[in-house]
């Protein structure tokens, strides 16, 4: 440990939670307030944003499986099951955007180079292109990757995060 050099990082991770004394019988009763959203995120914004995102979830035709959305700060989303042509998945584990479909881009350019992606068994699939698509009119995925051996459509949420910097 002695032998690091340059500047280091302590992380603490402390939660203080105080309660009225004046309802010690009813502890439910005495939640304390959210706390305040980080500095540098726009909530009305975020908001937008995650209401377009639900309402476009919601209009998709729905899938035979489940879904899970849990909103604390950040987004985890989980969903399983079949999925038909048009519906695409939130992927936690996706580094790219990625469509098999060469149908749904707005704007495409082909791949001139030999590129892999590797799927979850481990396998290399090739990446023909990449281009921009628009999920509706307000809400448009950025270099997506055209794979045409994928099963289903992925929305990177790392990518995602980035974006609407979540």
């Amino acid at each position: 440990m002695g032998n690091n050099k340059g500047p280091t990082q302590k992380w603490v991770n402390h939660t203080t939670l105080e309660r009225k004394a004046t309802n010690q019988s009813n502890p439910s009763q005495s939640n304390p307030p959210p706390p305040p959203p980080p500095p540098d995120l726009d909530m009305q914004t975020y908001k937008e944003k995650l209401e377009r995102l639900e309402a476009m979830i919601e209009s998709m035709s729905k899938p035979s499986g489940s879904c899970t959305l849990s909103i604390k700060g950040k987004i985890c989303l989980n969903t399983v099951g079949h999925v038909s042509h048009g519906i695409w998945i939130l992927d936690s584990g996706a580094t790219d955007h990625m469509t098999p479909f060469s149908g749904n881009f707005d704007s495409y350019n082909k791949s001139n180079k030999e590129q892999l992606i590797t799927v979850a068994n481990g396998q290399g699939i090739p990446v023909c292109g990449s281009g921009n698509i628009f999920l509706d009119s307000s809400i448009i995925l950025k270099d997506v990757l055209h794979v045409p051996q994928l099963a289903n459509s992925l929305i990177s949420v790392q990518k995602w995060v980035v974006f609407f910097r979540v």
